[in-house]
């Protein structure tokens, strides 16, 4: 094993067992306990009906696989909650539904026999760099997620009774477990197949349940087992020439059953992973050696290795002789139409002596040549021309239609104040935003760029004001970029673009929640440097940047005018990877630091907010105006002070401060079917950044959103969304967006 480490092929499939087999164990342990087996068995069929039709469409089998078990884990999931048929029956519909669509997605693709066994069984040996780039990035993504929610997701799992009397929404994290289940069942079946992926779900976790009884651990313990179990069978499959995937998965079981028979023996709980470990040292060292006649081991890999190099140099001597035949018969073909060429040909006839025409004696002197005319001059541009803008007309008209009680639940919300302005006001068509851009090049090293918006406030009047205004330095020394004025921070990818640009209607919860509820995010007055570098082959991007604090929730930085203003600072770093010419991952954190006011409107109060978002944009290589695919999500951590109440200890006034941490985030994905139609989905989860003395102590919100989109052309958009949001401080609402989007003139740089 020690020589097959020496090889690139094998060290990624080591490292690729060892992501999977830690994403399926953990997940693993809500699979058993919740017994849900048959569920995870159904929700790998789906995902392998996902791949079949990936091969047959020419397209990305993992997306597919990935649509194929998000949208699976979403339908069972809200067909278990439905009592009128039993769970097992829909179960096993879905299931014989998947299998069947498998075996005719295999059927009509012509090289569907020959990829068939790697869908089913696995060939963990071929797995790609760019699947491993992709496991190595969602495998940690999926363990923050639960590590950030680990209350929720055990409290809802084994204990549903007890969430719904806390006021958790049981149904909902259920839906999101489902969810990340679904998507570590797609990773793996792409890159492990199927039997694999449903061994390291269940094995593992049943093997780490016959030791323990504690939830925590049996995370541990699972996960052990099932990154074991990679490593060995690997060996296994190396010294005996078997099948990579069975035989992992026959090594889990084979130590789920070692645990079994000294469960059986009566040996004590605490001393049976140490048995374990020892069977399978043990045999391990039994083993032939890699030389011996029944161990091929490393020996025969070389074989193979100097077999296919033999092989190589064959080819590429035949190739070589095919080459000097063909250069003969050219040889051969200009030698005999040489002649034809030279022969001689006849000589041309002399062209007859014309004579000289006689002028008549009264005939006037010939007149001379007329010369041609001059070409005409262009007309000249005036040079203060060159000094006009660019203009961007871009025009935002909304429709919201709230159901439910829509006056009690604004009531509720607080949105029933005069004067107040928010996203979209319900029931009602709504005058968005009216923008006019104006962009010109100051100097060949400097362009200006300002954005005058007139939008429609809570009284239905209409206000206009200067939202944007800066100049762009794209080469300062020591290759700096800079921007300077009012503009979008670039704090997180919502910040760094156009909200408009985004495939939504409404902005994410989280965005509405920490910068104000008119949705367009951090927008101040200050300044942002950019700098561009590379470390080896990833280029990076470290921005960072100082501003005055004016955002309606996030950051206040004081009365304006004041010596005590306080601004506010951000940096961020981001990468970007190509995943060959098709497909490309962007992944960036950053920290934004400022204050708030207190109750006497002094900048007293820090206010810091932590971001990490990650990107995957695909497009067809072939067919890039008709298919492609872009999954966006973010995570934000905000901490804020807050003055507790006064406390009267021995005649002394105590005020205390506190420290409120919230989180939230969203994840967006939008799909093209057509060059016009686009489809989206949104999930959306954010604690609201302050806390009330009445109701809950950390007020949530989670929403779903459904999105199409129809672009007749790149200048008009017409977009619906249908939103579903619940709250445990107020009513939940279910709402429809229509929206009419154009865009006349220059475009901005888009977020990807």
């Amino acid at each position: 094993m020690i020589d097959a480490l020496q090889h690139s092929f094998f060290q990624h499939a080591l490292l690729a067992g060892t992501l999977v087999a830690a994403m399926c164990s953990f997940l693993g342990v809500y699979v058993v306990l919740k017994r849900i087996v048959f569920f995870s068995i159904a929700l790998a069929q789906i995902a392998s009906a996902g791949v079949g039709l990936g091969l047959l469409l020419h397209v990305p089998p993992l997306l597919t696989a990935l649509a194929a078990s998000l949208a699976g884990a979403a339908s069972l999931a809200r067909a278990e909650q439905r009592r009128r048929v039993p769970v097992e029956a829909v179960l096993g519909v879905g299931y014989v539904l998947a299998a069947a669509l498998a075996v005719i997605f295999v059927a009509k693709n012509p090289l569907g026999e020959a990829r068939a066994l790697n869908m089913l069984f696995g060939n963990i040996l071929s797995v790609p760099p760019v699947e491993l780039l992709v496991l190595a990035i969602v495998v940690p993504l999926i363990g923050l997620i639960h590590l950030l929610f680990a209350k929720e997701f055990v409290c809802v799992a084994f204990d549903p009774e007890t969430a719904r009397a806390q006021g958790v929404n049981a149904r909902l994290w259920d839906l999101l477990l489902s969810l990340t289940l679904a998507l570590a069942v797609a990773l793996a079946i792409k890159t492990a197949g199927v039997l694999v992926t449903f061994a390291l779900l269940v094995v593992p976790a049943t093997t780490a349940r016959l030791i323990v009884n504690r939830i925590a651990p049996m995370f541990v313990l699972a996960i052990m087992f099932g990154i074991v179990a990679v490593p060995i069978g690997l060996f296994l499959a190396l010294n005996f020439n078997l099948p990579t995937g069975s035989t992992i998965a026959a090594t889990s079981t084979g130590l789920f059953l070692i645990v079994a028979v000294a469960r059986q023996i009566g040996l004590p709980a605490r001393l049976r992973p140490a048995l374990t470990a020892i069977l399978t040292a043990a045999f391990l060292l039994t083993l032939p050696a890699p030389g011996s006649a029944q161990g091929r081991g490393a020996q025969s890999l070389e074989q193979d290795v100097d077999q296919l190099k033999q092989a190589l140099r064959v080819l590429q001597e035949t190739v070589r002789t095919q080459q000097e035949l063909i250069l003969k018969q050219q040889q051969q073909i200009e030698a005999l139409a040489g002649p034809r060429q030279q022969a001689p040909q006849e000589p041309s006839p002399q062209p007859k002596a014309q004579p000289a025409p006689v002028a008549p004696a009264a005939q006037a002197p010939t007149p001379l040549k007329e010369e041609p005319p001059a070409p005409q001059e262009r007309p000249r541009i005036p040079p203060w021309m060159a000094l006009l803008p660019e203009v961007r007309i871009e025009g935002n008209f909304i429709y919201n239609h709230t159901f439910k009680d829509r006056k009690r639940l604004e009531a509720e919300l607080g949105e029933e104040r005069p004067g107040e302005e928010f996203f979209a006001r319900r029931n009602r068509f709504n005058f968005r935003e009216l923008e006019l851009g104006l962009r010109s090049a100051v100097d060949p090293f400097a362009t200006f760029e300002a954005i005058i918006s007139a939008s429609q406030t809570f009284d239905g009047d209409v206000d206009v004001e200067l939202e944007e205004g800066f100049v762009t330095f794209p080469r300062l020394p020591f290759r700096l970029g800079a921007q300077v004025g009012k503009f979008r921070t670039g704090f997180s990818e919502f910040n760094e673009a156009d909200p408009e640009e985004f495939p939504e209607v409404d902005p994410p919860n989280v965005i509405t929640n920490l910068f104000g509820k008119e949705g367009d995010g951090w927008i101040d007055t200050g300044i942002r440097l950019e700098l561009p570098f590379a470390l080896g082959d990833v280029p990076l991007l470290l921005s960072g940047g100082v501003f005055n604090g004016d955002n309606e929730e996030a950051f206040h930085g004081g009365r304006a005018g004041s010596f005590a203003r306080k601004p506010a600072y951000f940096g961020r770093l981001e990468a970007f990877f190509e995943l060959g010419q098709a497909a490309a991952i962007e992944v960036g954190a950053g920290y934004a630091y400022g204050h708030t006011r207190d109750e006497a409107g002094r900048p007293t109060l820090r206010s810091r907010i932590l971001n990490a978002h990650f990107e995957f944009d695909y497009r067809h290589p072939v067919l890039g105006l008709y298919r492609g695919f872009n999954f966006l999500t973010e995570l934000y951590y905000s901490w804020r002070d807050r003055f507790r109440e006064a406390e009267v200890n021995d005649e002394e006034v105590i005020v205390g401060r506190e420290v409120l941490d919230r989180y939230g985030l969203y994840a967006l994905g939008e799909l093209q079917l057509a060059r016009n139609w686009f489809v989206a989905g949104r999930f959306d989860y954010s604690q609201l950044p302050e806390r009330e003395e009445i109701g809950p102590p950390r007020r949530i919100e989670t929403a779903g959103s459904a999105i199409l989109s129809y672009k007749p052309s790149r200048f008009l958009t017409l977009r619906a969304q249908y939103k579903h949001t619940e709250r445990n401080f107020a009513l939940d609402s279910d709402e429809i967006f229509l929206q009419a989007l154009f865009l006349l003139g220059f475009e901005r740089p888009k977020p990807f």
